[in-house]
């Protein structure tokens, strides 16, 4: 897939790319007709994770077809264009996970702030003990759809933008504490003597809560 192509070299916030960068990024991924490609140039904004999930997500809806001079859009497709990358993000998951989206987003947002990494049954604990809903089957169709990566510790969002996006959509809407507070108690219930990172993740989740005691 593109976007998992992706999903290491621009895994950061980069500078914007010039619209000729941006055409040789997506060349390299897929071939698009030239008024397509054009489009999603300029719809970028010189950011090519921005061109590439937009890309994803016409194929995904079924809006792209194939032509002698490359992928096009379908006769009388509608298009939308996000304003924001992570506008972009949340259509994405919306798309995969239809009428379960709602609240896999509010679980993700829980997964985002023990991000980059997450051990899946803490998750599920963490929401769990927050009353939300989490399952293990979400986490299948991201992998699936290059943004989330399997480990053999758990997973990892395959882009740190949008683990960035669920924390900011979480401190927006003021479940940050909430939910740091659900980690560092999941992290006490640890058996045995904590070692160092345990501490450290321990007092990041605890600082981010408020609590400096």
């Amino acid at each position: 897939q593109m976007a998992e192509s992706l999903a290491e070299g621009f895994s950061r916030e980069v500078a914007p790319l010039s619209p000729l960068a941006i055409r040789a990024v997506l060349d390299q991924l897929i071939h698009l007709d030239a008024v397509l490609a054009e489009q999603v140039v300029a719809s970028s904004g010189g950011r090519p994770l921005f061109a590439v999930h937009l890309v994803s997500d016409w194929l995904e809806r079924g809006l792209l077809e194939p032509s002698p001079e490359g992928l096009r859009l379908k006769a009388g497709a509608e298009v939308r264009v996000p304003a924001n990358l992570e506008q972009l993000f949340i259509v994405r998951i919306e798309l995969i996970l239809g009428e379960d989206s709602a609240a896999a987003l509010l679980a993700l947002e829980v997964a985002a702030c023990e991000s980059p990494s997450f051990d899946d049954g803490d998750w599920i604990f963490c929401c769990g003990r927050l009353g939300l809903e989490a399952r293990p089957q979400w986490l299948d169709a991201l992998v699936n759809a290059a943004l989330l990566k399997a480990r053999d510790d758990g997973y990892r969002f395959a882009h740190r933008m949008l683990a960035d996006c669920l924390r900011d959509r979480a401190i927006r809407a003021n479940r940050s504490r909430q939910i740091h507070e659900a980690w560092a108690a999941c992290k006490q219930t640890s058996i045995g003597p904590l070692n160092g990172d345990q501490a450290e993740s321990i007092g990041r989740h605890l600082i981010a809560a408020g609590r400096y005691e």
